[in-house]
C-alpha cells in the first residue's frame, strides 16, 4: 500500500522523493520503541495489590506522580497523597517479531517499589528503584495483537520528590545473540580507539560470534577495528575488546578543545543464526587529570560550571535542556552538574544528549539509595547507569555522593568508614576508566589515602564546598589532611547566600541584593582561581540568575516579564505598579517521543517569592519572547569566568535534526502505530516512536541523509521517503520552527504549525500590588490544588464555598495552617484583613503575624459561629521581628474546618511613628545584661580578602572620625552622623545621615531590622554592615570588672574613651563570648560598642562580671539627649 506523499519544508534542503512499495524497507530484528505519552492513571483508592477495573484518569508519562509532579501535571492532591500508583497503556506486537527474537521493555527508571504485569501477568517487581533496566516479556505478549502494559509504583516515603514512571519507556526486540552494549573509549593522548562490546546469547545453544566494529561518520565508514571471536554459552555474556589507531579524528569538544562533532560506533556480530547490529553515538575526547589540573584533550581547562538541583519541578525535555545551554552558556558557564537532590534520582539522559549535540560538559551525581555505600544493589544501579550511558562525551564526572563524607566522621572509625567508600570509588572506576570520580565535599577522603584505606587512584579531585573565607577554608581543609596537590582542587559549591528579594515593593534593595550575589560570585571566582582551583561551580545561578535587574529602576521577570508587569502608563518612565503571577501552558507538537513533556511552566512565582530562578525563567517553546532574558548577577558572573580563559564559545552551531510525523486513517489521527525513520546508506536508526492520540510521532536524528518514514499500523505499512540535507542551525529563537513535519494524515499539519506559532497562554494568575506584600492572598493561583501560591505551607483548593473568585483556601483539623514568610519594615503601619468562614468544629479560625518564635504579634479571629463569611481587619505597626503569616485554624478539632479567602497585609502608611524618647534611668536585669542602648547604622562593612586572611574595613575603621572619633564620642539622642557607601559593597553608593535613636529590649539585642532604604540596605539582616550601639553606664563605686561580650559577629569595645577589647570573627552569637578585664570608675562611664555583620544574623549581648564572674547588678543605664 502506497502513502500519500507530503513532506513540510522546515527548513532549506527538505525535499520529496517519490514514494515506495511499502515490503521495500525492511526493520530488522533489532527494533526499539518509545512508548511515552498519555498513559492510562490510577492512585487514590485503589488497590495495591490489584490492577483496578476501573476509575483510570490519563497522566503524561514519563512524569512524576508525587512530589514535584503536581506542580507541573494534573494530579489531585488525592491522587498525590495516596502510597501508591498504577499505570496503563496497550502496545502492539507485530505478528513478524515471532521470529525468534526477545521481546522485552525497558525503563530507564522506574521509582521508588514498582511491579511490572504485562496482559495480566506479574513479569517483574523490585522492592526499589531501578535505572536502565530490561524486562523480558517474550513469554507474555500476544503476537499480532495489542496488548496491555500495567506498571505498579510505590512511594519510599513522604519526602519524596519524584515517584513513578519518571524515565522513558521502551519496547524493544533483539535477535536471541545480540550485542548488550558496546563502548567507545578514545585516548587523544595516545590517538587510539579501544571498543568494548559485550554479547549475550539467549539462544538455547552456544553461538560463536565475530565482534566487527566500525566508526561511521554519517553513514560512511572513516575506520574499521579488527574482529574478534568468542564462544558463547547459552544464558552467557562476554565482553570482547578491540583496538586499533586514529589519527585524524574530528576532535569532540568546543572553542580550542574542538567541536561537538559526533560518530556513530557501528557493531555487528555475525556467526552461524548470528546477526545483528547497533549504533551507538560518541566524540572522540578524552577529559583527564593531570597532577592539579583537568586536561581536555590535552589543554587545561578550567571548570565553570553551575549546578541544577532536582528538588525543584524541571522540564527533562531536549527542547528545554538546548534553551538551558543556550541561557548558560551567554554567562560563560560551560559546565553543568546534576545536582540530585536526594538518593532517589538519577539525571534524564537528555542533559547528556544535547550536552553532546551542542558542545557543553555534564557531571552526573546519584547519592547513596542504602545505607552502605558499597551495597550490591546501590551498586548495581551504578552499573546499569554507566554502561546505558557511557558513549555520551559531554559526559566527563560521575558523582557518588554529595556531602556526606566528614572528616570526623572518618577519624572517628576510619577501618570502617573508609572501604566501603573506597569499594564505591573503585565500583565505579572499574565501570567506566574514562571519567573521573568527583566525591562532592569528599576532601576529607584523602585521609584515607595517607592511612592507606582509600585507594590513592581512587581519589580523583580534592572537591570542597567552602564557606566565609573561601581560600582560608579551602587552605584550612587542604592542611588537615595534608593534601599535596597531586589531583585537582574542584570547588563543587559557590554558595552566595541569597536574602530574600521584592522586586515590586523594594526595588532599590533588590537591585543591590542581586548585584551583591553577583559581585561575591565574581570576586570568589577570580580568587579561587589565583589559588590554583582547576575550577569553580556555582550554587547556583539557576537559583539567581535571568530574573531581575539590568540596571537601577530597570528590572524583568523572565522571558514573558512584558505580559507579567503592569505598569503605570501614565507616567513618563511607566513604572510598575503591579505584577501577574502566572502559570504558562507548555505547547508541544507532540505529546510522544522523547522527554518529559509538562503541561505548565511556572516562568514567575512573584518578585516577593524569594531568589527566583530554578530555571523556570527560560522559554523554549514560545516564539515571541526570548528563551532568556540576562540580569546583573548572571552578566557579572560571565564578566568573571570571561577572564579564565577567555569568553566561551556560542553552542552548537548545529542542533539535532527532529522530525514530526502525522498519521491518520479515514481523516482521524491513530494512536499508537509505530514510526520508523530508516536510513538508505548506512547511518544510523533513531528510536522509533508510538504514535500519540493525535497521530504525531516526534523523532530525534543525528545523521543526515535519505531515509524512508515507514509507519506500522497493527500489521499494516506505510512508507514515504525524506531528505534531511543539513541539521537546523541553533538560533536565539525559541520555538519549534527548526522541526521537519511528515504528513500521512490525521491532522491539519497547518493548523498545528500555526498554533506554536503563537503566544504562549497563561492560565492560573494571581495579581499582586506594589503596597501587597502577601503573593496569593486573594487564593486564586495554585500550583496544585492544595499548594496556593506564594505560601510555604497550604491548605486545599476550594471551588464550593469562596467569597470572590473562583477559589478559597480550606484548612481541616486542629491547628492545620497556612504560613509565608512576611518581611516589615519596623515603624509602617499596615492593614491586615480577610474573610474567614467557619464551617465546623471547636474555637475559630484566625489570622495575623508571628515572630521567629511563633509567639503572636497579632491575632485576628474569627467568628466561633458557623456558616458564615466573616470579615476581619485591624491596622498594625511594625516593631520589628515580625516573621511569618498565618491563616490558622487555632485549637479546633479534628473535624474543624474553615474557609480563608481575600486576605491582604498592605501599606497604609510609610512614615515611622514617632515614639517619645526614654532616657532612663534604667536598672540592669537580675543576669546583668545591658536592655538599653543608643544605636546608629548601619556603616558600610566592606569585605577584603586576601589569601588567608578576611579584614572588614568597617570594623577596622574609625567611622566616627568626622565626629570625634569612636575614642572621644559621646553620642546623644537624635544627633546625627555622616557615613560613606563606596562602590563594592551592598548597597547604593552615595553619602547618607544617620541618626543616633535608643531601642529597649532584653539580653540579646538584634539588629535584624536595622535598614537604610535610600542604599537598598533592606534585607533582613543586611549583610556587610555594622553599627554602634551606646549608653551611659553609672557605677555607685569604682571597680574593677570584665565586660562580657557575645556577638554575631564581631566586636569592638569601648570604654571611657579607651578600647577595652576587640575581636574580629565571624560567629553566632552566645553569652560572655568574648571577656574583656576594665575599669568602672564611680558615677558615669560611657560604653561604646561596634559591631560588625558578614552575613546571616546580626545581634549581640553585653553584661559586666565581677572578678568572681559573677553579674554586676547594682548598676544603671542612662541614654543621654
Amino acid at each position: 500500500m502506497i502513502a500519500r506523499i507530503l513532506v513540510g519544508l522546515a527548513y532549506v534542503g527538505l525535499c520529496a522523493f517519490q514514494a515506495q512499495a511499502a515490503d521495500n524497507i525492511p526493520l530488522g530484528q533489532r527494533q526499539k520503541i518509545c512508548l511515552n505519552g498519555v498513559w492510562d492513571f490510577a492512585a487514590a483508592g485503589t488497590s495495591a495489590t490489584e490492577i483496578p477495573t476501573d476509575g483510570w484518569g490519563e497522566l503524561r508519562v514519563p512524569s512524576s506522580w508525587v512530589g514535584y509532579g503536581p506542580v507541573n501535571f494534573s494530579v489531585s492532591s488525592a491522587d498525590a497523597a495516596a502510597n501508591h500508583a498504577w499505570f496503563r497503556r496497550t502496545f502492539f506486537v507485530p505478528k513478524d517479531w515471532s521470529d525468534g527474537r526477545r521481546v522485552k521493555l525497558l525503563f530507564l527508571d522506574l521509582d521508588w517499589a514498582h511491579k511490572v504485569f504485562v496482559n495480566g501477568d506479574l513479569v517483574d517487581e523490585y522492592p526499589a528503584m531501578r535505572l536502565c533496566f530490561e524486562v523480558d516479556i517474550t513469554s507474555h505478549v500476544k503476537f499480532g495483537e495489542d496488548n496491555v502494559l500495567t506498571v505498579w509504583t510505590a512511594k519510599s516515603g513522604d519526602d519524596d520528590m519524584e515517584g513513578g514512571i519518571v524515565r522513558s519507556v521502551y519496547l524493544t526486540s533483539v535477535p536471541a545473540v545480540h550485542v548488550e552494549y558496546s563502548h567507545a573509549l578514545p585516548s587523544v593522548k595516545d590517538m587510539t580507539l579501544t571498543v568494548k562490546t559485550r554479547v549475550k546469547n539467549e539462544d538455547a545453544v552456544a553461538r560463536t560470534v565475530t565482534v566487527k566494529p566500525a566508526v561511521r561518520d554519517n553513514g560512511t565508514t572513516v575506520i574499521e577495528l579488527p574482529q574478534v571471536s568468542a564462544e558463547i554459552e547459552p544464558g552467557q555474556s562476554v565482553e570482547l575488546e578491540t583496538a586499533a589507531p586514529w589519527k585524524d579524528p574530528v576532535l569532540w569538544g568546543f572553542g580550542p578543545y574542538g567541536r561537538p562533532y559526533l560518530y556513530h560506533l557501528s557493531t555487528r556480530i555475525d556467526g552461524d543464526a548470528v546477526a545483528d547490529q547497533t549504533f551507538d553515538r560518541f566524540g572522540f575526547r578524552e577529559f583527564r587529570t593531570e597532577g592539579a589540573k583537568f586536561l581536555f584533550n590535552g589543554k587545561d581547562y578550567f571548570v565553570k560550571g553551575d549546578l541544577i538541583s532536582r528538588a525543584w519541578p524541571v522540564t527533562e525535555d531536549p527542547s528545554f535542556v538546548a534553551a538551558w545551554y543556550q541561557t548558560f552558556r551567554s554567562a560563560n558557564i560551560n559546565f553543568q552538574r546534576l545536582h540530585g537532590h536526594h538518593g532517589k534520582c538519577f539525571e534524564s539522559h537528555y542533559w547528556y544528549q544535547v550536552g553532546d549535540e551542542l558542545g557543553h560538559l555534564v557531571e552526573a551525581q546519584l547519592n547513596l539509595t542504602r545505607p552502605a555505600q558499597d551495597d550490591p544493589e546501590h551498586l548495581k544501579l551504578w552499573t546499569t547507569y554507566v554502561n546505558y550511558h557511557f558513549n555520551h562525551p559531554s559526559l566527563v564526572m560521575w558523582c557518588p555522593d554529595n556531602e556526606s563524607v566528614r572528616l570526623e566522621q572518618i577519624m572517628e572509625d576510619p577501618e570502617t568508614t573508609l572501604p566501603p567508600w573506597n569499594r564505591l570509588a573503585g565500583h565505579v572506576r572499574g565501570l567506566d576508566p574514562t571519567r573521573i570520580v568527583d566525591f562532592h565535599y569528599g576532601w576529607s577522603l584523602f585521609a584515607g589515602v595517607h592511612l592507606g584505606l582509600f585507594d590513592r587512584e581512587n581519589f580523583m579531585t580534592f572537591n570542597t564546598h567552602p564557606y566565609g573565607n573561601l581560600q582560608a577554608d579551602l587552605q584550612k581543609q587542604k592542611k588537615s589532611v595534608e593534601f599535596d596537590d597531586s589531583v585537582p582542587t574542584l570547588i563543587g559549591e559557590v554558595y552566595n547566600f541569597p536574602s530574600a528579594i521584592d522586586m515590586l515593593g523594594d526595588p532599590a534593595g533588590s537591585f543591590v541584593e542581586q548585584r551583591r550575589r553577583g559581585e561575591y560570585w565574581a570576586s570568589n571566582i577570580a580568587k579561587l582561581a589565583e589559588v590554583g582551583a582547576a575550577g569553580t561551580i556555582l550554587c547556583s545561578l539557576e537559583a539567581s540568575g535571568f530574573v531581575g535587574y539590568t540596571k537601577p529602576g530597570q528590572y524583568f521577570l523572565g522571558p514573558w516579564s512584558d505580559r507579567c508587569l503592569i505598569r503605570d502608563e501614565t507616567k513618563p518612565d511607566k513604572p510598575p505598579v503591579a505584577e501577574r503571577i502566572c502559570r504558562v501552558k507548555v505547547r508541544w507538537p507532540s505529546l510522544s517521543g522523547e522527554g518529559t513533556k509538562s503541561e505548565v511552566t511556572t516562568p514567575y512565582s512573584g518578585s516577593a517569592a524569594g531568589r527566583g530562578g530554578y530555571g523556570d525563567g527560560i522559554n523554549w517553546f514560545d516564539p515571541t519572547v526570548p528563551i532568556f532574558r540576562p540580569c546583573v548577577t548572571d552578566r557579572m558572573v560571565a564578566q568573571a569566568y570571561g577572564k579564565i580563559g577567555g569568553e566561551e564559545p556560542k553552542l552548537g552551531p548545529h542542533r539535532a535534526v527532529e522530525v514530526v510525523v502525522c498519521y491518520g486513517r479515514e481523516g482521524q489521527p491513530v494512536k499508537g502505530a509505530y514510526v520508523h525513520l530508516v536510513p538508505e546508506y548506512g547511518q544510523a536508526t533513531p528510536d522509533a516512536v508510538a504514535t500519540d492520540a493525535d497521530g504525531t510521532a516526534w523523532l530525534r536524528l543525528w545523521d543526515t541523509g535519505n531515509y524512508t518514514a515507514v509507519v506500522e499500523d497493527k500489521g499494516e505499512r506505510f512508507e514515504k521517503p525524506l531528505t534531511i540535507e543539513k541539521r537546523p542551525e541553533l538560533t536565539g529563537q525559541a520555538g519549534y520552527g527548526h522541526l521537519v513535519w511528515v504528513d500521512f494524515g490525521g491532522i491539519d499539519v497547518a493548523k498545528r504549525q500555526a498554533e506554536l506559532a503563537q503566544p504562549a497562554e497563561f492560565t492560573d494568575f494571581t495579581f499582586r500590588t506594589r503596597d501587597e506584600l502577601l503573593t496569593g492572598g486573594d487564593m486564586e493561583y495554585w500550583l496544585s490544588d492544595n499548594q496556593a501560591c506564594g505560601w510555604q505551607q497550604s491548605g486545599q483548593q476550594e471551588k464550593q464555598n469562596v467569597k470572590s473568585g473562583k477559589y478559597s483556601a480550606r484548612l481541616t483539623g486542629n491547628l492545620d495552617q497556612m504560613v509565608r514568610l512576611i518581611q516589615m519594615t519596623p515603624g509602617h503601619l499596615y492593614r491586615i484583613s480577610g474573610w474567614i468562614y467557619k464551617k465546623s468544629g471547636n474555637n475559630y479560625g484566625c489570622i495575623g503575624i508571628r515572630d521567629g518564635k511563633w509567639d503572636w504579634l497579632l491575632k485576628l479571629d474569627g467568628s466561633t459561629e458557623p456558616d458564615t463569611w466573616q470579615y476581619v481587619q485591624n491596622d498594625y505597626r511594625a516593631v520589628g521581628g515580625e516573621r511569618y503569616f498565618y491563616c490558622f485554624n487555632y485549637y479546633m478539632d479534628e473535624a474543624g474546618e474553615c474557609l480563608f479567602d481575600d486576605i491582604s497585609v498592605q501599606v497604609v502608611d510609610e512614615k515611622q511613628e514617632a515614639t517619645p524618647f526614654q532616657p532612663g534611668p534604667f536598672e540592669v536585669g537580675d543576669d546583668g545584661f545591658v536592655g538599653h542602648w543608643l544605636i546608629c547604622g548601619p556603616f558600610p562593612n566592606l569585605l577584603v580578602e586576601e589569601g588567608e586572611s578576611s579584614a572588614f574595613l568597617g570594623h577596622r575603621q574609625d567611622l566616627l572620625k568626622d565626629h570625634g572619633g569612636e575614642a572621644t564620642a559621646r553620642p546623644a539622642y537624635g544627633q546625627t552622623v555622616t557615613a560613606q557607601f563606596p562602590e563594592g559593597g551592598a548597597w547604593l553608593e552615595g553619602q547618607e545621615v544617620l541618626t543616633w535613636r535608643d531601642v529597649h529590649g532584653g539580653q540579646m539585642f538584634s539588629f535584624q531590622n536595622l535598614a537604610l532604604p535610600s542604599r537598598g540596605i533592606t534585607a533582613q539582616p543586611p549583610t556587610l554592615v555594622c553599627a554602634y550601639a551606646a549608653c551611659i553606664i553609672e557605677s555607685p563605686v569604682a571597680r574593677k570588672v570584665k565586660v562580657a561580650v557575645g556577638s554575631d559577629d564581631g566586636n569592638k569595645v569601648f570604654l571611657n574613651g579607651k578600647l577595652v577589647g576587640e575581636n574580629e570573627v565571624m560567629r553566632a552569637a552566645e553569652a560572655d563570648q568574648d571577656i574583656y578585664p576594665a575599669e568602672l570608675k564611680q558615677g558615669e562611664n560611657i560604653l561604646l560598642v561596634k559591631i560588625f555583620q558578614h552575613i546571616g544574623g546580626w545581634e549581640f549581648c553585653l553584661r559586666f562580671l565581677d572578678e568572681q564572674n559573677k553579674p554586676v547588678r547594682d548598676l544603671k543605664i542612662k541614654l543621654p539627649e
